[in-house]
């Protein structure tokens, strides 16, 4: 091969005056994103920007370089060697290589997930290809870092190292006695993923019998790619199929719209009731897992993130409730306050369950009255059924009642407007 090689580069001196001049041809310029440089025992150094540093001044006379495209991961432009002149990385150049890929054909590209580079590269004068990436060996770029690593092949010039990390005849350091390598600038592309998942539940809603669960994540990005879409499943089963899917979810959000900026957050809500029947719906009285899976406005998509496990109650929480008798009243009227059903009160409107859950009277639970403005008859604040009268005339006065159970406490509020008294009247001879 070394034979070959000598006849290759004495032909490829013979035309390096003519392809300096050939500025059309090289059509790369100093602003493209790949710098540094790469070292072959039969090439020598290969320069990826007229702009490198150790490159003396006025560099760029010759405007080359090699550019990534920050879109798709395709190579173009020149690189340049002293010994066989202009590399090529541009597509029109790269076709009839020997092994071309289905989708890039003979291009050079980069996978801007992982760094990895595949396709291939020319030398122009000698018409020699460079595979960038085999079975066995293949250019890789640090995403963190833009620093390309590891080798090259040319069947007419042997191994290319482009990093002195592993540039050693057997892959060692060597960056004591020569550091060089090759970096790019190009911003990689991240996976979404999901931090801080936290569940927040409500088990006193407008609703008797029905509980909320808010389970809530913060949307991450490196990209800066903004979350277009989630799925979202709960299950009392943690089996998962292999992809990563709960394999009962009784809660299965797919593709749910939902765009929420990098950092920010992202909330989903489940219904807690005694018989699910809807997709949102799970039990009271059990165990259960949940995860989320993100996905971004390019369409890539998080791996499944598991939040915290939770148990549900036992049965639904207190529902408080009450009327007024009278309906409409007025400053310093009695008014009978009705929760539970008793003497002058003719049913149960507070509703509270059993360990069954099913629907029960609250009497003999603890209740708390909160009445401003107001004064207790023969009553006090913890009674079920009060009598109470308003001190004050005024619109929006609050009435608030809070039941606590064996297992939680509600509490709910209503408004009403108290008036003036109505006038006594007495009659009266007209004359």
């Amino acid at each position: 091969m070394k034979k070959f090689q000598i006849v290759i580069l004495i032909f490829c001196l013979s035309f390096f005056g003519f392809l300096a001049f050939q500025n059309s041809r090289v059509n790369a310029d100093a602003s493209d994103n790949v710098f540094g440089w790469a070292w072959s025992e039969n090439i020598g150094w290969i320069s990826f920007n007229c702009n490198n540093s150790e490159l003396p001044e006025p560099r760029c006379n010759i405007d080359y370089g090699v550019d990534i495209d920050e879109a798709t991961g395709d190579f173009s432009g020149y690189a340049w060697s002293e010994n066989v002149g202009w590399i090529s990385f541009e597509a029109s150049d790269l076709s009839g290589c020997e092994y071309p890929d289905s989708t890039h054909g003979c291009s050079a590209w980069v996978d801007m997930l992982n760094g990895e580079v595949s396709g291939w590269a020319k030398v122009l004068c000698s018409d020699s290809w460079i595979r960038l990436r085999d079975t066995d060996y293949g250019v890789d770029i640090d995403i963190d870092t833009g620093e390309f690593h590891k080798w090259a092949w040319s069947d007419d010039y042997g191994w290319i190292s482009f990093n002195c990390f592993e540039g050693g005849p057997d892959g060692e350091n060597i960056c004591g006695a020569s550091d060089y390598k090759v970096v790019t600038t190009v911003p990689f592309l991240s996976m979404p993923y999901i931090e801080d998942l936290t569940f927040s539940p409500n088990y006193c809603t407008e609703v008797a019998g029905k509980g909320h669960i808010s389970l809530e994540w913060k949307y991450k990005n490196d990209s800066g790619n903004a979350q277009a879409k989630f799925n979202l499943q709960v299950a009392a089963n943690p089996a998962k199929n292999p992809d990563g899917t709960f394999v009962d979810p009784l809660v299965n959000f797919e593709d749910v719209v939902r765009v929420v900026s990098p950092d920010g957050e992202c909330t989903s809500c489940i219904v807690v009731v005694l018989s699910p029947s809807g997709p949102q719906d799970i039990f009271y009285n059990d165990h259960y897992y949940w995860q989320v899976q993100v996905e971004d406005v390019l369409g890539l998509a998080s791996v499944w993130k598991g939040g915290p496990e939770f148990d549900t109650p036992l049965h639904p929480y207190p529902y408080p409730d009450f009327t007024l008798l009278p309906e409409s009243p007025s400053v310093g009227e009695e008014i009978q306050l009705c929760s539970t059903l008793g003497v002058d009160c003719v049913e149960d409107v507070s509703v509270c369950y059993n360990a069954a859950g099913g629907a029960i009277s609250c009497t003999g639970n603890a209740f708390e009255w909160t009445i401003p403005d107001a004064s207790f008859i023969d009553s006090d604040d913890s009674s079920e059924n009060p009598k109470i009268q308003f001190d004050a005339l005024g619109d929006g006065k609050v009435i608030k009642l809070g039941i606590t159970d064996s297992i939680g406490f509600c509490a709910r509020e209503k408004l009403f407007d108290i008036s003036l008294p109505l006038p006594n009247w007495k009659e009266v001879i007209p004359f």
